[in-house]
Protein backbone atom coordinates (compact mmCIF):
# COMPACT_ATOMS: atom_id res chain seq x y z
CA UNK A 1 0.00 0.00 0.00
CA UNK A 2 1.78 3.27 -1.13
CA UNK A 3 0.32 6.22 1.43
CA UNK A 4 1.01 9.52 -0.12
CA UNK A 5 1.44 13.23 2.28
CA UNK A 6 0.70 16.49 0.40
CA UNK A 7 1.85 19.49 1.81
CA UNK A 8 1.22 23.28 0.89
CA UNK A 9 5.15 24.16 0.49
CA UNK A 10 8.34 23.21 2.21
CA UNK A 11 10.87 25.61 3.87
CA UNK A 12 14.79 25.83 3.40
CA UNK A 13 15.86 22.92 4.70
CA UNK A 14 13.17 20.91 4.42
CA UNK A 15 12.48 18.48 1.89
CA UNK A 16 9.99 16.61 -0.45
CA UNK A 17 10.42 12.77 -0.66
CA UNK A 18 9.15 10.22 -3.05
CA UNK A 19 5.30 10.17 -2.22
CA UNK A 20 5.20 13.53 -0.75
CA UNK A 21 3.77 15.70 -3.12
CA UNK A 22 2.61 19.80 -2.88
CA UNK A 23 -0.75 20.81 -4.01
CA UNK A 24 -1.99 24.11 -4.98
CA UNK A 25 -4.06 25.90 -2.66
CA UNK A 26 -7.27 25.28 -5.27
CA UNK A 27 -6.35 21.69 -5.57
CA UNK A 28 -5.89 21.71 -9.68
CA UNK A 29 -1.94 21.00 -9.60
CA UNK A 30 0.16 18.55 -7.31
CA UNK A 31 3.97 18.02 -7.82
CA UNK A 32 5.92 15.63 -6.76
CA UNK A 33 8.00 12.92 -8.11
CA UNK A 34 6.93 10.14 -10.76
CA UNK A 35 7.89 8.10 -13.59
CA UNK A 36 6.75 7.05 -16.73
CA UNK A 37 6.49 3.75 -16.85
CA UNK A 38 9.68 2.85 -15.77
CA UNK A 39 10.13 2.96 -11.93
CA UNK A 40 14.06 3.12 -12.38
CA UNK A 41 13.97 6.58 -14.01
CA UNK A 42 12.23 9.45 -11.34
CA UNK A 43 11.55 12.44 -12.23
CA UNK A 44 10.53 16.07 -10.01
CA UNK A 45 7.69 17.56 -12.03
CA UNK A 46 4.13 19.35 -12.27
CA UNK A 47 1.05 17.51 -12.94
CA UNK A 48 -2.86 18.06 -13.13
CA UNK A 49 -4.11 16.38 -9.76
CA UNK A 50 -7.27 13.96 -10.26
CA UNK A 51 -7.32 14.01 -14.16
CA UNK A 52 -6.81 10.80 -15.75
CA UNK A 53 -4.72 10.22 -17.45
CA UNK A 54 -1.81 12.38 -15.66
CA UNK A 55 -1.01 14.92 -17.59
CA UNK A 56 2.21 16.58 -16.58
CA UNK A 57 2.89 20.46 -17.31
CA UNK A 58 6.35 20.45 -16.54
CA UNK A 59 9.19 18.23 -15.49
CA UNK A 60 12.55 20.06 -13.56
CA UNK A 61 15.26 17.06 -14.28
CA UNK A 62 14.05 16.21 -17.50
CA UNK A 63 17.09 15.56 -19.20
CA UNK A 64 18.80 13.97 -16.42
CA UNK A 65 16.65 11.67 -14.62
CA UNK A 66 17.41 9.81 -11.14
CA UNK A 67 18.36 6.29 -11.92
CA UNK A 68 17.95 3.83 -9.78
CA UNK A 69 17.22 5.25 -6.43
CA UNK A 70 14.56 7.62 -5.12
CA UNK A 71 14.99 11.42 -5.48
CA UNK A 72 14.88 14.36 -2.18
CA UNK A 73 13.63 17.75 -3.32
CA UNK A 74 15.16 20.43 -0.84
CA UNK A 75 15.02 24.17 -0.72
CA UNK A 76 19.07 25.51 0.17
CA UNK A 77 19.62 28.10 2.71
CA UNK A 78 20.34 30.57 -0.42
CA UNK A 79 17.56 29.80 -1.95
CA UNK A 80 18.85 27.54 -4.58
CA UNK A 81 15.86 24.07 -4.99
CA UNK A 82 17.98 20.84 -5.55
CA UNK A 83 16.99 17.25 -6.92
CA UNK A 84 19.39 14.87 -5.20
CA UNK A 85 19.87 11.10 -5.70
CA UNK A 86 19.73 8.30 -2.87
CA UNK A 87 23.24 8.65 -2.87
CA UNK A 88 23.05 12.29 -1.75
CA UNK A 89 24.68 13.48 -5.51
CA UNK A 90 22.51 16.35 -7.18
CA UNK A 91 20.54 15.83 -10.05
CA UNK A 92 19.16 19.05 -10.89
CA UNK A 93 19.72 22.76 -9.50
CA UNK A 94 17.65 25.37 -9.95
CA UNK A 95 21.00 27.73 -9.88
CA UNK A 96 19.14 30.49 -8.60
CA UNK A 97 22.17 32.50 -7.02
CA UNK A 98 21.49 35.73 -8.79
CA UNK A 99 19.69 37.35 -5.28
CA UNK A 100 20.10 36.81 -1.29
CA UNK A 101 17.76 34.55 0.03
CA UNK A 102 16.08 34.87 3.61
CA UNK A 103 14.35 31.60 5.06
CA UNK A 104 13.59 31.05 1.43
CA UNK A 105 10.43 28.27 0.58
CA UNK A 106 8.77 26.24 -2.16
CA UNK A 107 4.97 27.07 -2.95
CA UNK A 108 3.27 25.54 -6.13
CA UNK A 109 0.78 28.32 -6.74
CA UNK A 110 -2.31 27.94 -8.65
CA UNK A 111 -1.50 28.91 -11.77
CA UNK A 112 0.54 25.47 -11.64
CA UNK A 113 4.07 27.67 -11.25
CA UNK A 114 6.10 26.43 -8.66
CA UNK A 115 8.49 28.89 -6.81
CA UNK A 116 10.61 29.43 -4.78
CA UNK A 117 9.97 32.74 -2.59
CA UNK A 118 11.59 34.94 -0.09
CA UNK A 119 10.67 34.38 3.53
CA UNK A 120 7.10 34.07 4.18
CA UNK A 121 6.90 37.20 6.76
CA UNK A 122 8.70 39.34 3.91
CA UNK A 123 6.62 41.92 2.10
CA UNK A 124 7.47 41.72 -0.85
CA UNK A 125 6.92 38.45 -1.51
CA UNK A 126 9.98 38.42 -3.85
CA UNK A 127 10.19 35.17 -5.86
CA UNK A 128 13.43 33.84 -6.20
CA UNK A 129 12.52 31.51 -8.59
CA UNK A 130 10.03 29.97 -10.72
CA UNK A 131 9.51 26.98 -12.86
CA UNK A 132 7.68 29.29 -15.80
CA UNK A 133 11.28 29.93 -16.55
CA UNK A 134 12.47 26.99 -17.99
CA UNK A 135 10.22 25.83 -20.88
CA UNK A 136 7.61 23.57 -21.04
CA UNK A 137 5.34 22.38 -24.00
CA UNK A 138 1.51 22.59 -22.35
CA UNK A 139 -1.56 25.13 -22.43
CA UNK A 140 -2.50 26.38 -19.19
CA UNK A 141 -5.39 28.87 -18.57
CA UNK A 142 -4.17 32.24 -17.04
CA UNK A 143 -6.35 33.00 -14.24
CA UNK A 144 -8.83 34.87 -16.13
CA UNK A 145 -9.54 31.28 -18.18
CA UNK A 146 -7.27 32.30 -21.20
CA UNK A 147 -4.71 29.76 -22.60
CA UNK A 148 -1.81 30.57 -21.56
CA UNK A 149 1.74 28.80 -23.21
CA UNK A 150 4.36 27.52 -20.46
CA UNK A 151 6.85 27.07 -23.14
CA UNK A 152 8.70 30.25 -24.24
CA UNK A 153 11.85 30.70 -26.60
CA UNK A 154 10.04 29.65 -29.89
CA UNK A 155 10.27 25.81 -29.45
CA UNK A 156 7.46 24.78 -31.37
CA UNK A 157 6.82 21.43 -29.92
CA UNK A 158 3.53 20.00 -30.22
CA UNK A 159 1.65 17.23 -28.10
CA UNK A 160 3.58 14.65 -29.92
CA UNK A 161 7.31 15.86 -29.13
CA UNK A 162 6.36 17.06 -25.78
CA UNK A 163 6.08 15.82 -21.88
CA UNK A 164 3.12 13.67 -22.87
CA UNK A 165 5.21 11.10 -24.91
CA UNK A 166 7.50 7.98 -22.58
CA UNK A 167 10.56 9.80 -22.86
CA UNK A 168 10.40 12.99 -21.67
CA UNK A 169 14.57 13.19 -21.10
CA UNK A 170 14.26 13.81 -25.88
CA UNK A 171 10.90 16.44 -25.06
CA UNK A 172 13.27 19.15 -25.86
CA UNK A 173 16.13 17.75 -28.08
Amino acid sequence: ILVYFTLNSIDQGQSLKENETLVSEDGAFEAGFLNFGDSNRQYFGIWYKGISPRTIVWVANRDTPIENSSGVLTVTDGGNLVILDGMGASIWSSNSTSRTAEKPFLQLLDTANLVVKHGRNSPQNLILWQSFDIPGDTFLPDPHGYPQVVMSLGLGMGRAEGMGRAEPSRALA
